[in-house]
């Protein structure tokens, strides 16, 4: 059965719908991702777009929210593993995805889409905190490590932490190091005189980090 985005581009029907609108978004790369794009591609002009989502972000915020009723669930009874398969899943999940869940401007709060109340997000919420309540936190304090997660895992990606980056990173600190005289930052220079580490093992041992440190402070077996 050809798509409606086919038979729109056959048959041209005056109008388009919701769904064929973000059918076609969610194929475009984030890089060339606009309202201009999504219009060329239905035929339409960008205020057929408009009619439907105010603004471009409030269209990556459903995309978003589309994309997050397809997050993998987690199949555990403990909290340290719930915490790290969650955190590792999620990242795993978002750079697989490439969803603009990661955007700054569009995951930017605990709960939200675009600053908008997100069903999706507060399901995953709604499990994860009553997880942790049954594990012994209180709500309080699940509601906080939950927090601590989704920042580690969003940020770690917005801020493009992959293998390249790091190397990026490592590189110009080896220059400033080099430059402002390296004999002034022994350690430094000794630290930066190695490889870098993979991106991904670096993260896991930030979650393995936090999940410490979370059980060290709130103090539950």
């Amino acid at each position: 059965m050809a798509s409606p985005i086919a038979e729109r581009q056959r048959g041209r029907p005056a109008t388009i719908t919701r769904e064929m609108i973000l059918e076609a978004a969610a194929d475009l790369a984030m890089a060339k991702f606009s309202v201009r794009a999504i219009a060329d591609e239905l035929g339409v002009s960008p205020q057929s777009i408009y009619h439907y989502f105010p603004s471009k972000n409030a269209l990556l915020g459903a995309i978003a929210e589309e994309s997050v009723t397809n997050m993998p669930t987690v199949d555990t009874h403990d909290w340290r593993s719930y915490f790290r398969t969650s955190l590792l899943g999620y990242r795993s999940w978002l750079l697989s995805s490439a969803s603009p869940a990661l955007e700054p401007e569009i995951n930017g709060s605990w709960a939200r889409l675009n600053d908008e109340p997100s069903e999706g997000i507060l399901n995953l919420m709604e499990s994860f905190v009553s997880f942790f309540v049954a594990a012994g936190f209180t709500s309080h304090q699940a509601i906080e490590v939950w927090n601590l997660g989704t920042t580690l895992v969003v940020r770690s990606l917005i801020s493009r932490l992959g293998d390249a980056e790091i190397a990026d990173h490592f590189r110009a600190l080896q220059e400033d190091v080099g430059s402002l005289g390296a004999e002034n930052f022994p350690t430094l220079s000794d630290a930066l005189s190695q490889a870098p580490p993979p991106a991904q093992e670096m993260f896991e041992r930030i979650v393995e980090v936090a999940i410490e440190g979370v059980a060290a402070v709130y103090k539950v077996a």
